[in-house]
């Protein structure tokens, strides 16, 4: 248990409230009482600091499982409920700091998931391990990303000691979930700490695909803008444009078409995004749209340049001038006569110095034979 007196206390939070229920302890002097280790658990849970304290000072063991919730210590309830000061008087006591529940739920885990910032630094600055993983492989980090708690997802990326990009079981990271649940000021921080964002699941979606699942246009122009790949399949052969049409995401279908998303493209089951969309909705009609400009427009293979000509001055000039068509499949010009001299056709002053010529870029299409 505890030991008194109060001078041997750590400096803690609470350090004050600590030492006012040591000193309360001693002047009310409670009747001798038998107590039953679950009754810690509770205690811990409602934040109920003077029993905590009796309990732990009539040696009640700080590290006894709860076998009906998980085999969660009075640490992870402490931590779940927020109650730093209790933290710290269990950890005083020689509660393990990162013990395991069932689930290997650790209590930095709890008070992740739940919010508590001042739990989160307490348990972290007592020593609690930052990167261990749950049944599921979730750390601290994937857990307060999927819930959108910022400050906590900023405090523990401030120290350097976890990685911005672990994946749990599925191959999530906590970008993935911050996007999949639509934490826009999240994803902001994220990638301003060096998230990838084109990182692939065990589905091999990656961010957009995720994005386009939610229907968060917002997050879907940042990734994009971030270089999120647009053209990415999955192990289904679907394109976010596949998932936006399918989980009819307007917004995310206009701007993945304005992105020159294909709507051609067919997946493992040979559906493109049209078809995957829901018969006459905005989405078909906005799809069904993009496929009837795409059909109408003239194909119109990219130019190849092609040298026609060696030397198109034929041997006039010192050095060679190449002639190129990037435009047609036309050969080189043939009826024609090269002059190497101006021609004029009434009296010019030409002035050749070099020093006062000026360069003309001019792109002038080979000109079939007369």
């Amino acid at each position: 248990g505890l030991g008194r007196p109060t001078p041997g206390l750590s400096q803690g939070p609470g350090k004050e409230t600590l030492e006012s229920a040591l000193i309360a302890l001693d002047s009310e002097k409670p009747k001798k009482l038998r107590f039953h280790p679950k009754q810690l658990y509770f205690s811990a849970r409602q934040g109920e600091l003077q029993k905590v304290l009796l309990m732990l000072v009539d040696g009640i063991d700080p590290n006894f499982k709860m076998e009906h919730q998980n085999k969660r210590s009075p640490l992870h309830a402490a931590a779940e409920a927020g109650h730093v000061d209790i933290c710290h008087m269990l950890v005083q006591a020689g509660a393990n700091i990162d013990t395991c529940s069932e689930d290997q739920r650790t209590p930095l885990m709890e008070a992740a998931e739940n919010n508590h910032l001042e739990a989160v630094k307490y348990l972290i600055k007592a020593g609690a391990l930052v990167d261990p993983k749950d049944a599921e492989g979730s750390t601290c980090l994937h857990l307060a990303a999927k819930k959108g708690h910022y400050e906590v997802v900023q405090y523990l990326l401030s120290n350097g000691q976890m990685d911005v990009n672990c994946q749990d079981d599925g191959g999530w990271t906590p970008m993935i979930w911050a996007t999949e649940y639509k934490h826009v000021d999240l994803v902001k921080l994220l990638l301003s700490k060096g998230s990838d964002i084109n990182i692939r699941d065990n589905e091999e979606n990656i961010c957009l695909h995720w994005a386009a699942f939610s229907g968060c246009v917002d997050i879907a122009e940042i990734l994009l803008a971030a270089k999120c790949d647009l053209h990415a399949v999955n192990i289904h052969g679907d394109s976010p444009l596949h998932i936006a049409a399918r989980e009819n995401r307007y917004d995310c279908v206009v701007l993945f078409l304005s992105r020159d998303s294909d709507v051609t493209l067919k997946n493992k089951e040979g559906e493109t995004p049209l078809q995957c969309a829901s018969l006459n909705s905005q989405v078909w009609s906005a799809l069904q749209m993009s496929k009837a400009l795409q059909d109408s427009a003239p194909d119109r293979p990219s130019p190849v340049e092609r040298i026609v000509s060696r030397d198109i001055a034929r041997g006039y000039e010192r050095i060679p001038i190449p002639c190129v068509n990037a435009v047609d499949s036309e050969p080189c010009p043939s009826n024609y006569k090269y002059v190497s001299q101006n021609c004029v056709t009434s009296p010019m002053n030409i002035d050749r110095n070099i020093t006062h010529l000026q360069a003309l870029d001019m792109f002038l299409p080979a000109q079939p034979s007369p």
